[in-house]
């Protein structure tokens, strides 16, 4: 079962990569993208339990339940998902991050995304120069690292949301800034990763926005160069 959002890009490369491109070609970005349901109770699984096993359907994904039914858009029933500020707020920050990692994975070409609390401070292998993340300042850093099919490196910060925060608000801006609370090194030099801002603006019927959107940001971590694989 598939379902529709919207999307917007700031800061990308003037021409789309193939999956973010009408047709899969030429310089005109998407304006919306189908997900699977399924897919997406997957990345749930494995966000929240480090479960890798395929669901048995959406349904695995409890908060997909209550998806508004006989319509195409990503949109929920009532207030959903979630019914107290926290319930709302947990959910919000869940379907925020297991589609971030659905979003690199498909989208981005990045086969494996991994929570950056889990390796900051460590040194990753080898076959990336033996890169290492290190916490700078303290507060929020980004969430996700992944790594493309071709061993190039990406952070990502997935944010869930009941309304739309454009890319001028300042609580964006304090998005960015949690990019700059890590280092990436080579051993020698600090290097620059490209990383993504995700948020994802959930649309119920309680909020009337006609449809879940996906705003999507290109910043990058200082550094003294470019990473190379």
């Amino acid at each position: 079962m598939k379902r529709t959002l919207d999307i917007e890009f700031s800061k990308f490369p003037s021409t789309p990569p193939a999956t973010l491109s009408v047709h899969g070609e030429g310089q005109e970005y998407v304006r919306t993208i189908d997900i699977n349901l399924e897919r997406l109770a997957a990345f749930y699984k494995i966000e929240e339990f480090g479960d890798w096993t395929s669901p048995n359907s959406y349904k695995d994904y409890t908060a997909l339940h209550y998806l508004l039914p006989n319509t195409d858009v990503f949109k929920f029933n009532s207030g959903h998902p979630g019914v107290a500020k926290d319930s709302r707020k947990e959910n919000s920050r869940t379907l925020g991050q297991a589609l971030c990692r659905y979003f690199n994975y498909d989208f981005l070409d990045a086969p494996y995304t991994a929570n950056v609390s889990t390796i900051l401070d460590t040194t990753l292998g080898p076959e990336f120069n033996g890169v290492t993340v290190k916490r700078k300042i303290k507060g929020d850093t980004p969430d996700f690292i992944s790594v493309t099919s071709t061993r190039s490196l990406f952070l990502s910060e997935a944010k869930g949301r009941r309304f739309i925060v454009p890319f001028t608000d300042d609580e964006f801006d304090k998005w960015r800034k949690q990019f700059d609370r890590i280092t990436i090194s080579d051993g020698k030099t600090t290097v620059s990763l490209k990383g993504y801002i995700f948020e994802l603006a959930i649309a119920n019927e309680t909020n009337k926005l006609p449809n879940s959107k996906i705003l999507v940001e290109d910043p990058e971590t200082v550094g003294e160069r470019d990473f190379d694989n």
